[in-house]
Protein backbone atom coordinates (compact mmCIF):
# COMPACT_ATOMS: atom_id res chain seq x y z
CA UNK A 1 0.00 0.00 0.00
CA UNK A 2 2.68 2.68 0.43
CA UNK A 3 4.56 1.74 -2.35
CA UNK A 4 1.51 2.49 -4.17
CA UNK A 5 0.86 5.08 -2.16
CA UNK A 6 -2.58 4.15 -0.76
CA UNK A 7 -3.76 5.76 2.17
CA UNK A 8 -4.41 3.41 5.18
CA UNK A 9 -5.11 2.85 8.44
CA UNK A 10 -3.81 -0.10 10.40
CA UNK A 11 -6.28 -1.26 13.20
CA UNK A 12 -4.41 -3.87 15.86
CA UNK A 13 -3.98 -4.83 19.23
CA UNK A 14 -0.22 -4.25 20.05
CA UNK A 15 2.22 -4.02 22.97
CA UNK A 16 1.99 -0.21 23.40
CA UNK A 17 4.02 -0.02 26.71
CA UNK A 18 6.61 -2.00 25.66
CA UNK A 19 7.53 -0.10 22.81
CA UNK A 20 10.41 1.78 22.86
CA UNK A 21 8.66 5.52 22.43
CA UNK A 22 6.18 4.78 25.57
CA UNK A 23 9.48 3.26 27.65
CA UNK A 24 11.27 6.82 27.00
CA UNK A 25 8.48 8.99 27.38
CA UNK A 26 8.19 7.09 30.69
CA UNK A 27 11.49 7.36 31.81
CA UNK A 28 10.69 11.11 31.06
CA UNK A 29 7.61 11.46 33.13
CA UNK A 30 9.35 9.68 35.99
CA UNK A 31 11.99 11.99 36.21
CA UNK A 32 9.80 15.11 35.89
CA UNK A 33 8.04 13.33 39.15
CA UNK A 34 11.16 12.26 41.26
CA UNK A 35 14.27 14.79 40.57
CA UNK A 36 16.07 12.36 42.77
CA UNK A 37 15.10 9.25 40.53
CA UNK A 38 18.91 9.13 38.95
CA UNK A 39 18.09 6.24 36.81
CA UNK A 40 14.71 7.51 35.06
CA UNK A 41 16.90 10.94 35.25
CA UNK A 42 19.72 9.45 33.24
CA UNK A 43 17.40 7.41 30.79
CA UNK A 44 15.88 10.22 30.32
CA UNK A 45 18.68 12.56 29.36
CA UNK A 46 19.66 9.80 26.23
CA UNK A 47 16.16 9.66 25.04
CA UNK A 48 15.00 11.08 22.01
CA UNK A 49 13.53 13.47 24.23
CA UNK A 50 17.11 15.23 24.83
CA UNK A 51 19.37 13.23 22.82
CA UNK A 52 21.98 13.70 25.23
CA UNK A 53 24.73 11.65 24.23
CA UNK A 54 27.11 9.91 26.33
CA UNK A 55 30.55 11.95 25.73
CA UNK A 56 28.49 15.08 27.49
CA UNK A 57 27.07 13.26 30.02
CA UNK A 58 30.56 11.72 30.75
CA UNK A 59 31.90 15.20 30.62
CA UNK A 60 29.19 16.43 32.92
CA UNK A 61 30.15 13.70 35.31
CA UNK A 62 33.54 14.66 35.67
CA UNK A 63 33.00 17.86 36.17
CA UNK A 64 31.61 17.34 39.39
CA UNK A 65 27.55 17.17 38.09
CA UNK A 66 25.15 14.69 39.62
CA UNK A 67 22.31 13.73 38.09
CA UNK A 68 18.86 15.30 40.33
CA UNK A 69 18.23 18.09 37.87
CA UNK A 70 17.40 20.26 41.32
CA UNK A 71 20.48 20.73 42.02
CA UNK A 72 22.21 21.34 38.81
CA UNK A 73 22.26 25.00 38.77
CA UNK A 74 26.24 25.48 39.23
CA UNK A 75 26.81 23.38 35.59
CA UNK A 76 26.98 25.27 32.86
CA UNK A 77 28.32 23.22 30.06
CA UNK A 78 27.85 20.86 28.29
CA UNK A 79 25.16 22.91 27.44
CA UNK A 80 22.93 20.01 25.86
CA UNK A 81 22.83 18.57 29.90
CA UNK A 82 22.12 21.94 31.39
CA UNK A 83 19.33 23.14 28.89
CA UNK A 84 18.09 19.30 29.56
CA UNK A 85 18.45 19.74 33.19
CA UNK A 86 16.16 23.20 33.36
CA UNK A 87 13.28 21.91 30.42
CA UNK A 88 13.16 19.23 33.49
CA UNK A 89 12.81 21.74 36.27
CA UNK A 90 10.27 23.45 34.16
CA UNK A 91 7.69 20.60 33.84
CA UNK A 92 8.43 19.67 37.83
CA UNK A 93 7.46 22.76 38.60
CA UNK A 94 4.22 22.31 35.88
CA UNK A 95 3.50 18.80 37.22
CA UNK A 96 1.93 20.86 40.67
CA UNK A 97 0.12 22.68 38.31
CA UNK A 98 -1.44 20.57 34.91
CA UNK A 99 -3.00 17.33 35.05
CA UNK A 100 -1.47 14.73 34.09
CA UNK A 101 -2.76 14.34 30.72
CA UNK A 102 -1.85 17.99 29.80
CA UNK A 103 1.71 18.09 31.18
CA UNK A 104 2.40 14.99 29.27
CA UNK A 105 1.21 16.43 26.06
CA UNK A 106 2.90 19.80 26.59
CA UNK A 107 6.21 17.81 27.23
CA UNK A 108 5.96 16.01 23.90
CA UNK A 109 5.03 19.16 22.22
CA UNK A 110 8.25 20.99 24.29
CA UNK A 111 10.79 18.44 22.80
CA UNK A 112 9.53 18.13 20.29
CA UNK A 113 9.07 14.32 19.86
CA UNK A 114 5.94 14.01 17.51
CA UNK A 115 8.40 16.11 15.04
CA UNK A 116 11.17 13.31 15.75
CA UNK A 117 9.28 10.47 15.47
CA UNK A 118 7.67 11.54 12.03
CA UNK A 119 11.21 11.29 10.93
CA UNK A 120 11.63 7.79 10.92
CA UNK A 121 10.60 5.29 8.50
CA UNK A 122 7.49 4.09 10.74
CA UNK A 123 7.08 7.43 11.70
CA UNK A 124 2.73 7.89 11.79
CA UNK A 125 3.05 4.71 14.18
CA UNK A 126 5.60 6.41 16.53
CA UNK A 127 3.50 9.42 16.94
CA UNK A 128 0.27 7.73 17.44
CA UNK A 129 2.22 5.49 20.57
CA UNK A 130 2.59 9.02 21.77
CA UNK A 131 -0.69 10.31 21.10
CA UNK A 132 -2.15 6.71 23.00
CA UNK A 133 -0.24 7.54 26.25
CA UNK A 134 -1.52 11.16 26.32
CA UNK A 135 -5.42 9.63 25.53
CA UNK A 136 -4.96 7.02 28.32
CA UNK A 137 -3.68 9.55 31.14
CA UNK A 138 -6.89 11.48 29.94
CA UNK A 139 -9.11 8.58 30.67
CA UNK A 140 -7.53 7.88 33.37
CA UNK A 141 -8.30 11.24 34.97
CA UNK A 142 -12.02 11.34 33.76
CA UNK A 143 -13.84 12.31 36.84
CA UNK A 144 -16.69 9.20 35.45
CA UNK A 145 -13.48 7.05 36.13
CA UNK A 146 -12.92 7.64 39.61
CA UNK A 147 -10.84 11.20 39.74
CA UNK A 148 -8.05 12.78 38.30
CA UNK A 149 -4.65 10.55 38.55
CA UNK A 150 -1.17 11.97 39.20
CA UNK A 151 1.78 11.64 37.41
CA UNK A 152 3.51 9.25 40.19
CA UNK A 153 0.19 7.05 40.26
CA UNK A 154 0.38 7.05 36.18
CA UNK A 155 3.93 6.16 35.92
CA UNK A 156 3.30 3.20 38.26
CA UNK A 157 0.30 2.19 36.15
CA UNK A 158 2.47 2.04 32.85
CA UNK A 159 5.39 0.09 34.81
CA UNK A 160 2.26 -2.63 35.86
CA UNK A 161 0.78 -2.68 32.26
CA UNK A 162 4.55 -3.31 30.87
CA UNK A 163 4.60 -6.19 33.39
CA UNK A 164 1.87 -7.39 32.02
CA UNK A 165 2.84 -6.91 28.69
CA UNK A 166 -0.88 -5.38 28.15
CA UNK A 167 -1.85 -5.38 24.74
CA UNK A 168 -3.53 -1.97 23.47
CA UNK A 169 -5.35 -1.23 20.21
CA UNK A 170 -3.53 0.86 18.10
CA UNK A 171 -5.09 2.55 15.09
CA UNK A 172 -2.03 3.72 12.91
CA UNK A 173 -2.37 5.45 9.83
CA UNK A 174 -0.78 6.77 6.64
CA UNK A 175 -2.48 9.04 4.38
CA UNK A 176 -5.73 10.47 4.11
CA UNK A 177 -7.65 8.53 7.02
CA UNK A 178 -11.09 10.18 5.37
CA UNK A 179 -10.75 7.45 2.39
CA UNK A 180 -8.21 4.88 3.32
CA UNK A 181 -7.95 1.18 3.41
CA UNK A 182 -8.49 0.08 6.99
CA UNK A 183 -6.26 -3.04 7.93
CA UNK A 184 -7.00 -4.95 10.70
CA UNK A 185 -6.79 -8.55 12.15
CA UNK A 186 -10.00 -10.79 11.71
CA UNK A 187 -10.78 -10.29 15.77
CA UNK A 188 -10.63 -6.69 15.19
CA UNK A 189 -13.05 -6.62 12.75
CA UNK A 190 -16.29 -8.52 14.83
CA UNK A 191 -19.08 -6.59 14.57
CA UNK A 192 -18.01 -3.94 12.13
CA UNK A 193 -18.74 -3.60 8.25
CA UNK A 194 -17.97 -2.24 4.96
CA UNK A 195 -18.55 -2.44 1.51
CA UNK A 196 -15.76 -4.41 0.24
CA UNK A 197 -13.37 -6.65 2.22
CA UNK A 198 -10.26 -8.23 0.66
CA UNK A 199 -9.17 -11.06 2.76
CA UNK A 200 -5.33 -11.57 2.32
CA UNK A 201 -2.64 -13.86 4.04
CA UNK A 202 -5.38 -16.71 4.53
CA UNK A 203 -3.38 -19.53 3.03
CA UNK A 204 -1.71 -20.56 6.16
CA UNK A 205 -3.69 -23.00 8.46
CA UNK A 206 -4.69 -21.95 11.85
CA UNK A 207 -4.03 -23.41 15.28
CA UNK A 208 -1.48 -26.00 16.35
CA UNK A 209 -0.22 -23.82 19.12
CA UNK A 210 0.23 -24.93 22.93
CA UNK A 211 1.97 -27.81 24.43
CA UNK A 212 1.93 -30.54 21.80
CA UNK A 213 2.30 -33.45 25.05
CA UNK A 214 -0.43 -32.44 27.28
CA UNK A 215 -4.24 -32.34 25.94
CA UNK A 216 -7.92 -31.56 27.67
CA UNK A 217 -10.14 -34.58 26.76
CA UNK A 218 -13.94 -32.63 26.70
CA UNK A 219 -17.23 -34.61 26.82
CA UNK A 220 -19.19 -32.85 24.51
CA UNK A 221 -22.60 -34.01 25.63
CA UNK A 222 -21.36 -33.29 29.47
CA UNK A 223 -18.75 -30.40 29.75
CA UNK A 224 -18.54 -30.98 33.01
CA UNK A 225 -16.44 -34.16 32.15
CA UNK A 226 -12.96 -33.56 31.50
CA UNK A 227 -9.79 -35.25 31.28
CA UNK A 228 -6.22 -34.34 31.06
CA UNK A 229 -4.34 -36.37 28.84
CA UNK A 230 -0.99 -36.65 28.13
CA UNK A 231 1.70 -37.87 26.30
CA UNK A 232 5.77 -38.39 27.51
CA UNK A 233 8.58 -38.88 25.13
CA UNK A 234 8.23 -39.34 21.11
CA UNK A 235 5.02 -40.72 19.89
CA UNK A 236 6.86 -44.13 18.60
CA UNK A 237 8.89 -44.47 22.24
CA UNK A 238 7.53 -42.32 24.89
CA UNK A 239 4.10 -43.25 26.47
CA UNK A 240 1.06 -41.46 26.69
CA UNK A 241 -2.48 -41.82 28.87
CA UNK A 242 -5.19 -44.12 27.17
CA UNK A 243 -7.37 -41.23 25.77
CA UNK A 244 -4.14 -39.25 24.25
CA UNK A 245 -4.87 -40.08 20.65
CA UNK A 246 -8.89 -39.02 20.42
CA UNK A 247 -7.97 -36.19 22.65
CA UNK A 248 -5.12 -35.12 19.61
CA UNK A 249 -7.92 -36.17 17.17
CA UNK A 250 -10.67 -34.02 18.72
CA UNK A 251 -7.90 -30.53 19.13
CA UNK A 252 -7.53 -31.09 15.22
CA UNK A 253 -11.29 -31.29 14.61
CA UNK A 254 -11.81 -28.08 17.08
CA UNK A 255 -9.01 -26.15 15.36
CA UNK A 256 -10.71 -27.03 11.89
CA UNK A 257 -14.05 -26.02 13.08
CA UNK A 258 -12.44 -22.79 14.79
CA UNK A 259 -10.91 -22.20 11.39
CA UNK A 260 -14.45 -22.05 9.63
CA UNK A 261 -15.91 -19.84 12.39
CA UNK A 262 -12.59 -17.12 11.84
CA UNK A 263 -13.49 -17.43 8.32
CA UNK A 264 -17.36 -16.94 8.42
CA UNK A 265 -16.43 -13.50 10.83
CA UNK A 266 -14.09 -12.22 8.24
CA UNK A 267 -16.05 -12.76 4.98
CA UNK A 268 -19.23 -11.83 6.40
CA UNK A 269 -17.33 -8.21 7.45
CA UNK A 270 -18.43 -7.54 3.30
CA UNK A 271 -21.36 -5.74 2.26
CA UNK A 272 -21.40 -5.48 -1.24
CA UNK A 273 -18.07 -7.40 -2.33
CA UNK A 274 -15.45 -9.88 -0.91
CA UNK A 275 -12.10 -10.87 -2.64
CA UNK A 276 -10.62 -13.81 -1.03
CA UNK A 277 -6.85 -14.39 -1.79
CA UNK A 278 -6.02 -18.08 -2.72
CA UNK A 279 -2.42 -18.22 -3.07
CA UNK A 280 -1.34 -21.31 -1.64
CA UNK A 281 0.97 -24.12 -2.12
CA UNK A 282 1.13 -26.42 -4.56
CA UNK A 283 1.02 -29.25 -2.11
CA UNK A 284 -0.84 -27.74 0.61
CA UNK A 285 -4.18 -29.34 0.42
CA UNK A 286 -5.35 -28.23 4.27
CA UNK A 287 -4.91 -24.37 3.39
CA UNK A 288 -8.02 -21.97 3.68
CA UNK A 289 -8.41 -21.33 0.36
CA UNK A 290 -8.75 -24.85 -0.23
CA UNK A 291 -11.72 -25.05 2.52
CA UNK A 292 -13.17 -21.88 0.32
CA UNK A 293 -13.18 -23.60 -2.92
CA UNK A 294 -14.62 -27.04 -1.24
CA UNK A 295 -17.83 -24.61 0.68
CA UNK A 296 -18.41 -23.17 -2.94
CA UNK A 297 -18.58 -25.99 -4.93
CA UNK A 298 -21.31 -26.00 -6.69
CA UNK A 299 -21.93 -22.40 -5.80
CA UNK A 300 -20.37 -20.89 -9.14
CA UNK A 301 -23.02 -18.53 -9.69
CA UNK A 302 -22.04 -16.35 -6.51
CA UNK A 303 -18.41 -15.89 -7.14
CA UNK A 304 -16.15 -14.98 -10.33
CA UNK A 305 -12.35 -15.90 -10.55
CA UNK A 306 -10.33 -12.98 -10.98
CA UNK A 307 -6.23 -13.39 -12.39
CA UNK A 308 -3.91 -10.38 -11.07
CA UNK A 309 -2.31 -9.73 -14.27
CA UNK A 310 0.84 -9.39 -12.53
CA UNK A 311 3.45 -6.56 -12.76
CA UNK A 312 7.65 -6.01 -13.20
CA UNK A 313 9.21 -4.97 -10.08
CA UNK A 314 11.40 -1.98 -10.86
CA UNK A 315 15.05 -2.86 -9.83
CA UNK A 316 17.23 -0.64 -8.92
CA UNK A 317 19.93 0.50 -11.60
CA UNK A 318 23.53 -0.38 -10.76
CA UNK A 319 26.64 -0.42 -12.26
CA UNK A 320 28.60 -3.32 -14.14
CA UNK A 321 29.75 -4.50 -10.80
CA UNK A 322 26.99 -3.96 -8.99
CA UNK A 323 29.23 -1.73 -6.68
CA UNK A 324 27.81 2.23 -6.02
CA UNK A 325 30.66 4.65 -7.33
CA UNK A 326 32.44 7.30 -5.67
CA UNK A 327 30.10 9.69 -7.35
CA UNK A 328 26.72 7.82 -6.22
CA UNK A 329 28.26 8.09 -2.54
CA UNK A 330 29.22 11.84 -3.14
CA UNK A 331 26.06 12.71 -4.40
CA UNK A 332 24.01 10.85 -1.38
CA UNK A 333 26.25 12.67 0.72
CA UNK A 334 25.07 16.13 -0.13
CA UNK A 335 21.35 15.21 -0.56
CA UNK A 336 21.58 14.01 3.31
CA UNK A 337 23.61 17.46 4.00
CA UNK A 338 20.04 19.28 2.52
CA UNK A 339 18.05 17.07 4.37
CA UNK A 340 19.61 17.49 7.71
CA UNK A 341 19.80 21.23 7.14
CA UNK A 342 16.17 21.74 6.24
CA UNK A 343 15.15 18.88 9.11
CA UNK A 344 17.64 21.22 11.72
CA UNK A 345 16.21 24.95 10.47
CA UNK A 346 14.21 26.05 13.68
CA UNK A 347 10.23 26.82 13.05
CA UNK A 348 10.19 29.31 15.87
CA UNK A 349 12.37 31.50 18.19
CA UNK A 350 12.01 32.80 21.15
CA UNK A 351 12.43 36.17 23.04
CA UNK A 352 14.90 35.28 25.25
CA UNK A 353 16.93 33.67 22.69
CA UNK A 354 17.07 37.07 20.45
CA UNK A 355 18.17 38.45 24.12
CA UNK A 356 20.86 36.11 24.34
CA UNK A 357 22.31 36.70 20.59
CA UNK A 358 21.71 40.74 20.75
CA UNK A 359 25.11 42.54 19.00
CA UNK A 360 24.89 45.15 21.48
CA UNK A 361 24.69 43.30 25.01
CA UNK A 362 27.68 43.68 25.89
CA UNK A 363 27.47 42.98 29.21
CA UNK A 364 25.89 39.52 30.87
CA UNK A 365 24.02 39.99 33.49
CA UNK A 366 25.61 37.66 36.70
CA UNK A 367 22.18 35.61 36.99
CA UNK A 368 21.48 34.48 33.14
CA UNK A 369 17.76 33.03 32.32
CA UNK A 370 17.76 29.92 30.96
CA UNK A 371 17.34 28.85 27.15
CA UNK A 372 14.28 26.50 27.12
CA UNK A 373 13.44 24.26 24.41
CA UNK A 374 9.68 25.93 24.44
CA UNK A 375 8.58 29.42 25.81
CA UNK A 376 4.98 29.55 25.06
CA UNK A 377 3.32 27.42 27.90
CA UNK A 378 2.72 29.14 31.67
CA UNK A 379 6.77 29.03 33.50
CA UNK A 380 7.81 27.15 35.32
CA UNK A 381 7.67 28.78 39.37
CA UNK A 382 10.73 31.03 38.43
CA UNK A 383 13.07 31.52 35.15
CA UNK A 384 16.20 32.69 36.85
CA UNK A 385 19.07 31.14 36.87
CA UNK A 386 19.35 29.87 40.52
CA UNK A 387 16.52 28.94 42.80
CA UNK A 388 16.48 31.97 44.69
CA UNK A 389 15.53 33.46 41.59
CA UNK A 390 13.18 30.92 40.18
CA UNK A 391 11.58 31.07 43.71
CA UNK A 392 11.15 34.82 43.77
CA UNK A 393 9.55 34.52 40.04
CA UNK A 394 7.09 31.86 41.51
CA UNK A 395 5.82 34.44 43.92
CA UNK A 396 5.58 36.80 41.71
CA UNK A 397 3.40 34.58 38.99
CA UNK A 398 1.30 33.09 41.89
CA UNK A 399 0.67 36.47 43.99
CA UNK A 400 -2.39 37.70 43.94
CA UNK A 401 -2.14 41.06 42.50
CA UNK A 402 -5.03 43.02 42.70
CA UNK A 403 -5.40 41.98 46.77
CA UNK A 404 -1.65 40.97 47.96
CA UNK A 405 -0.66 41.14 51.27
CA UNK A 406 2.99 40.39 53.24
CA UNK A 407 1.63 37.55 55.09
CA UNK A 408 0.19 35.91 51.44
CA UNK A 409 3.85 36.65 49.66
CA UNK A 410 5.43 35.15 53.23
CA UNK A 411 3.03 31.73 52.36
CA UNK A 412 4.14 32.13 48.77
CA UNK A 413 7.79 32.37 49.31
CA UNK A 414 7.92 29.22 52.15
CA UNK A 415 6.29 27.24 49.36
CA UNK A 416 8.55 28.22 46.71
CA UNK A 417 11.75 28.09 48.46
CA UNK A 418 10.91 24.06 49.33
CA UNK A 419 9.88 23.41 46.02
CA UNK A 420 13.23 25.32 44.93
CA UNK A 421 15.11 23.40 47.54
CA UNK A 422 16.13 26.63 49.36
CA UNK A 423 14.14 26.48 52.37
CA UNK A 424 16.58 28.82 54.59
CA UNK A 425 16.21 31.92 52.01
CA UNK A 426 12.52 32.08 52.27
CA UNK A 427 12.64 35.53 54.07
CA UNK A 428 14.97 37.02 51.50
CA UNK A 429 12.92 35.30 48.98
CA UNK A 430 9.48 37.01 50.18
CA UNK A 431 11.66 40.03 50.77
CA UNK A 432 12.75 40.46 47.09
CA UNK A 433 8.92 39.84 45.79
CA UNK A 434 7.55 42.54 48.01
CA UNK A 435 10.09 45.10 47.09
CA UNK A 436 9.53 44.66 43.34
CA UNK A 437 5.43 44.63 44.48
CA UNK A 438 5.99 48.03 46.03
CA UNK A 439 7.56 49.47 42.97
CA UNK A 440 5.30 52.45 40.98
CA UNK A 441 4.94 49.87 38.35
CA UNK A 442 3.52 46.99 39.71
CA UNK A 443 1.08 49.33 42.23
CA UNK A 444 -0.58 50.73 38.98
CA UNK A 445 -1.00 47.40 37.63
CA UNK A 446 -2.58 46.09 41.33
CA UNK A 447 -4.95 49.26 40.60
CA UNK A 448 -5.76 47.64 37.37
CA UNK A 449 -6.22 43.88 38.85
CA UNK A 450 -8.76 45.13 40.68
CA UNK A 451 -10.34 46.27 37.39
CA UNK A 452 -9.87 43.35 35.44
CA UNK A 453 -7.34 44.61 33.58
CA UNK A 454 -4.11 42.77 34.24
CA UNK A 455 -2.68 39.30 32.85
CA UNK A 456 -0.12 37.52 34.77
CA UNK A 457 1.47 34.95 32.81
CA UNK A 458 0.27 35.86 29.18
CA UNK A 459 1.16 33.12 26.45
CA UNK A 460 2.24 35.08 23.50
CA UNK A 461 2.89 32.99 19.70
CA UNK A 462 2.79 35.58 16.59
CA UNK A 463 3.36 34.08 12.77
CA UNK A 464 6.46 36.47 11.34
CA UNK A 465 6.06 37.85 8.37
CA UNK A 466 8.98 37.44 6.22
CA UNK A 467 9.71 33.69 6.91
CA UNK A 468 7.71 30.54 7.45
CA UNK A 469 7.70 30.37 11.25
CA UNK A 470 6.63 32.00 14.57
CA UNK A 471 8.14 34.09 17.78
CA UNK A 472 7.07 32.74 20.73
CA UNK A 473 6.78 34.03 24.52
CA UNK A 474 5.97 34.22 28.12
CA UNK A 475 5.07 37.69 29.49
CA UNK A 476 5.27 38.06 33.32
CA UNK A 477 2.60 40.53 33.22
CA UNK A 478 0.40 43.12 30.77
CA UNK A 479 -2.09 45.68 31.64
CA UNK A 480 -3.90 48.18 31.06
CA UNK A 481 -3.26 51.45 32.64
CA UNK A 482 -6.18 54.21 33.28
CA UNK A 483 -5.97 56.13 29.76
CA UNK A 484 -6.04 52.34 27.66
CA UNK A 485 -2.77 52.22 27.11
CA UNK A 486 -1.31 48.90 27.32
CA UNK A 487 2.19 48.06 29.23
CA UNK A 488 4.26 44.95 29.80
CA UNK A 489 6.47 44.20 32.83
CA UNK A 490 9.16 41.83 33.16
CA UNK A 491 10.74 40.79 36.75
CA UNK A 492 14.31 40.42 37.08
CA UNK A 493 16.31 38.88 39.52
CA UNK A 494 20.00 39.69 38.45
CA UNK A 495 22.41 40.54 40.91
CA UNK A 496 23.30 44.19 39.20
CA UNK A 497 26.80 44.16 41.06
CA UNK A 498 27.07 48.53 41.30
CA UNK A 499 26.11 48.78 37.49
CA UNK A 500 23.92 51.43 35.83
CA UNK A 501 20.84 49.80 35.29
CA UNK A 502 20.33 50.88 31.58
CA UNK A 503 23.47 48.40 31.51
CA UNK A 504 21.75 45.92 33.39
CA UNK A 505 18.59 46.32 31.63
CA UNK A 506 20.76 46.19 27.70
CA UNK A 507 20.98 42.99 27.09
CA UNK A 508 16.96 42.51 27.65
CA UNK A 509 16.02 45.46 25.27
CA UNK A 510 15.18 43.16 22.37
CA UNK A 511 13.76 40.34 24.52
CA UNK A 512 10.92 43.21 25.78
CA UNK A 513 10.71 44.64 22.20
CA UNK A 514 9.90 40.82 20.60
CA UNK A 515 7.00 40.43 23.51
CA UNK A 516 6.12 44.00 22.04
CA UNK A 517 5.67 42.96 18.76
CA UNK A 518 3.77 39.76 19.83
CA UNK A 519 1.08 41.53 21.48
CA UNK A 520 0.61 44.10 18.41
CA UNK A 521 0.23 41.07 15.66
CA UNK A 522 -1.88 38.70 17.56
CA UNK A 523 -4.15 41.48 18.96
CA UNK A 524 -3.98 44.60 16.74
CA UNK A 525 -3.30 46.76 20.02
CA UNK A 526 -0.61 48.80 20.33
CA UNK A 527 2.33 48.22 23.88
CA UNK A 528 3.02 51.81 24.83
CA UNK A 529 5.68 50.81 27.38
CA UNK A 530 7.58 47.80 28.30
CA UNK A 531 9.41 48.34 31.91
CA UNK A 532 12.09 45.83 33.42
CA UNK A 533 11.67 45.54 37.16
CA UNK A 534 14.85 44.52 38.95
CA UNK A 535 14.09 42.55 42.09
CA UNK A 536 17.20 43.57 44.51
CA UNK A 537 17.66 47.04 42.71
CA UNK A 538 14.13 47.78 44.45
CA UNK A 539 14.64 45.73 47.72
CA UNK A 540 17.85 48.18 48.01
CA UNK A 541 16.11 50.91 47.81
CA UNK A 542 17.47 52.38 44.74
CA UNK A 543 15.97 52.72 41.09
CA UNK A 544 14.52 49.32 40.10
CA UNK A 545 12.49 50.47 37.27
CA UNK A 546 13.46 50.81 32.93
CA UNK A 547 11.37 51.59 30.79
CA UNK A 548 12.69 50.69 27.57
CA UNK A 549 12.98 53.41 24.97
CA UNK A 550 12.03 53.76 20.97
CA UNK A 551 9.93 50.81 21.94
CA UNK A 552 8.15 50.75 18.88
CA UNK A 553 12.16 50.46 16.94
CA UNK A 554 13.57 48.15 19.33
CA UNK A 555 9.96 45.56 18.89
CA UNK A 556 10.51 45.74 14.57
CA UNK A 557 14.34 44.86 15.42
CA UNK A 558 13.41 42.21 17.39
CA UNK A 559 11.33 40.49 14.72
CA UNK A 560 13.57 41.21 11.85
CA UNK A 561 16.26 39.49 14.07
CA UNK A 562 14.03 36.23 14.76
CA UNK A 563 13.24 35.88 11.08
CA UNK A 564 17.16 35.96 10.40
CA UNK A 565 17.69 33.36 13.03
CA UNK A 566 15.27 31.33 11.31
CA UNK A 567 16.33 31.48 8.25
CA UNK A 568 19.88 30.58 9.25
CA UNK A 569 20.19 27.43 10.33
CA UNK A 570 22.66 26.16 12.41
CA UNK A 571 25.99 24.07 10.90
CA UNK A 572 25.28 20.44 10.11
CA UNK A 573 27.62 18.18 11.97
Amino acid sequence: LTEQDVPYTLDNRGPLFNSQDARDLHSCLAAIDDPSNEVSVLAALRSPAFSCPDTDLLRWKNAGGGFSYLNADALADPRSVAAAFETLQHFHSLSRQLSTADLIERFIRCTRLREKADLSRIGPERSRRLDLVVELARSLSDPDSGGAISLRDFTRWLIHQSEENAQMPERLSQGDVDNAVRVMTIHTSKGLEFPIVIMTSVSGRSGGGGNNQIKVLRNRDDEAQRAIEVQLGAKSKGMSTDAYEAAVEQDKQDESLEEVRLLYVAATRARDHLFVSRVRGAKDKKASPVMFEQYLEGAEDLWTEWRHPGRERPRPQANATGIGTVADREAWRVHREQVVAEAARPRYTTPTGLKQTASDAKDEPQEKEPTRALDDEPQPRGRAATSIGRAVHAVLQDVSLASWTDEEVAALAERAAAEHGVPGETAGIARLAIASLNTPIMKRASAAARSGQAWQEVSVAAPLRGIEGELEGQIDLLFREQDGSLTLVDHKTDRYGGRDISESAAPYELQMGAYAWCVEAVTGQKVNRAVLVFSRRAADGIEAEFEVPDLPAIAQRAADLAEDRIASPPPVN
